[in-house]
């Protein structure tokens, strides 16, 4: 009798015989009093799957289990064996061809633009979207749709060809063009495990464990036990420790399966050229990390690197990306600040997830210089071809490779800016052609984002503000009392903040409100994390071997640190 036994096979689809990838597949013991889950696993790139089975083996009283296979989780059952028994270790149930054509569902609306990143607030009601309010106690901010309508339609006051500012001062001074798409990427991080739970949970959550945290599950996801396609294994009982890499030929491109589908646990993270290639810099940072970390094998070995791979992640956070969004000064009091833990939201609170992290469309440029030879529009311009969104089996060809010296101060050359954080977005979000609807206002990211704050019972900002003993009037937002505004949407007030501090300070990050709130927001995450730096490792920092001459270490280090 053995302790262990093994279940092989492969699923592909019946009328095409394509493998089918990352499928839930899972075994049941039917001959207990009720079936007992025994284990599953994802098929990977090839279909095939493997699972072992932690149970004694008897061929001389062989188990009686029944195969299940569901896609988008377990939402949805596509193939279901009868009952047989298990005769010997390996067990192949050999090639099976089964229809992936289930009964359509709603599809969950998505804001996308740089591409998706947030669900959106007007999501079904059965979904528990999880954003907890930091005021309660303050009133929902529900100007007529109008009046919101006016403010962000195309051409409107928050279209750039209505600036008063010249043509050419659009410019951040400060913030190089790469922290746009890392803030993206962080964005993913935090909400991974809210979209997968609203893609694949169909049960209530009985917990109050936070769905929100800086440990890279948008590069790691579930593990490598239970999603092994996005690692590399080398044989079937050999674990390399490291993620899954593009093949030789194509290494400005995300793994990817027959399909052209990227072989990645956060599929958002395929939508751009910029940000699949920021991801791809993330698995090989990890890689790299698996270089640098001895003594260790397999399992251990993984665990060590992800572990210094998350600190260095968390690390550049707090001392990178944070200070030059929020300011230094800013950090610091949230560092010092007893942030009361045991009351907060266990996530991104509303006013963070749904207003504060949407500045980042005000420094999105219409087009981005990707190397030496090539640009990409962000929407399709002057007959070209390349832009910036792509679709997600979509593939990214060499000479579209991004040279990160064009994202970040990396001495190489002189990076590109983001735009300014202020009240002005590129006309190309306010009147996008990917949103099909006749009513032009409708078609404006501003306008959608507006109207989904209102949807989720978002306060005004003058009323965060005053809550914040923060000023509540800005001299940005005095203008919007001829669209009879009383006050400004949380977003718009998040904006005119920014805008305001880079007049008096030419200082381009978010203001008090926001600044205070983010920051805030970010280390008390941190600090619900009992495996963050700060709190398993407060004396980190970043390996040598990642770090510049001058021992700096921020997002570029970050990104490029696992190229050879």
């Amino acid at each position: 009798m053995s302790s262990s036994y093994t279940l092989t096979g492969s699923l592909l689809e019946a009328e095409t015989d394509a493998p089918l990838v990352g499928l839930l597949v899972e075994a049941y013991e039917v001959n207990a009093p009720q079936d007992r889950r025994l284990g599953g696993t994802l098929t990977d790139a090839n279909g095939a799957f493997s699972l072992t089975i932690n149970a004694p083996f008897d061929p001389e009283d062989p188990p009686n289990i029944r195969f299940t296979a569901y896609v988008d989780g377990r939402s949805t059952v596509v193939h279901q064996t009868d009952s047989f028994e298990v005769t010997d270790s390996p067990y192949d149930l050999g090639r099976l061809r089964i229809t992936t054509d289930p009964p359509k569902r709603a599809t969950t609306p998505y804001t996308s633009a740089l591409g998706h990143e947030l669900p959106a607030a007007c999501a079904p009601s059965h979904v528990d979207l999880s954003f907890q309010s930091l005021f309660p106690g303050l009133p929902p901010h529900c100007p007529p749709d109008e009046m919101l309508e006016h403010l962000g339609e195309p051409d409107g006051p928050m279209s750039e060809r209505k600036s008063l500012w010249s043509e050419n001062s659009y410019d951040s001074p400060t913030l190089e063009a790469g922290y746009t798409f890392f803030t993206q990427f962080l964005i993913h991080d935090l909400t991974y495990e809210l979209v997968r739970r609203m893609g694949t949970d169909r049960t209530p959550h009985t917990t109050q464990s936070s769905p929100s945290s800086l440990r890279l599950n948008t590069l790691y996801g579930p593990g490598p036990e239970i999603a092994p396609h996005l690692y590399a294994f080398y044989d079937q009982d050999y674990f390399s420790g490291r993620l899954l890499d593009s093949p030789t030929g194509t290494e400005q491109d995300l793994p990817r399966n027959r399909q052209g589908r990227a072989l990645i646990a956060d599929p958002r993270n395929a939508e751009n050229v910029v940000l699949a290639q920021f991801h791809l810099g993330m698995i090989r940072f990890h890689n790299a990390m698996v270089n640098l970390v001895s003594g260790h094998h397999g399992p251990d070995l993984f665990n060590n690197a992800q572990r210094e791979v998350r600190w260095h992640y968390q690390w550049a956070v707090v001392h990178d990306f944070l200070p030059k969004i929020v300011g230094p000064e800013v950090v610091e009091a949230a560092l010092e600040r007893d942030l009361d833990t045991t009351d907060a939201p266990r996530g991104l609170p509303l006013e963070v997830a749904q207003g504060i992290f949407r500045y980042v469309y005000s420094q999105v440029r219409l087009q981005y210089t990707i190397n030496d030879a090539a640009e990409v529009n962000l929407i399709p311009a002057n007959g070209t071809s390349d832009t910036l969104l792509r679709h997600r089996s979509q593939s990214i060809p060499s000479r579209l490779a991004v040279d990160w010296s064009r994202f970040f101060d990396l001495a190489e050359h002189s990076p590109q800016s983001s735009k300014l954080i202020d009240t002005k977005i590129t006309p190309a979000y306010l009147n996008l052609p990917l949103i099909d609807d006749p009513r032009p206002a409708r078609r404006s990211v501003a306008v959608r984002f507006f109207l989904q704050g209102k949807q989720a019972g978002l306060p005004s900002g003058e009323a965060v503000a005053r809550a914040l003993g923060e000023r509540a009037s800005l001299p940005g937002t005095s203008a919007l009392r001829k669209l009879g505004l009383e006050e400004t949407p949380l977003l718009y007030y998040v904006l005119a903040e920014a805008e305001h501090q880079y007049q008096s300070t030419e200082e381009d990050r978010l203001g008090p409100v926001a600044g205070r709130l983010l920051a805030d927001t970010i280390i008390r995450l941190l600090r619900q994390d009992p495996q963050s730096y700060l709190n398993a490792h407060p004396e980190f920092s970043p390996a040598s071997a990642f770090t510049d001459t001058d021992d700096s270490f921020g997002v570029g280090q970050l990104v490029t640190g696992g190229q050879s």
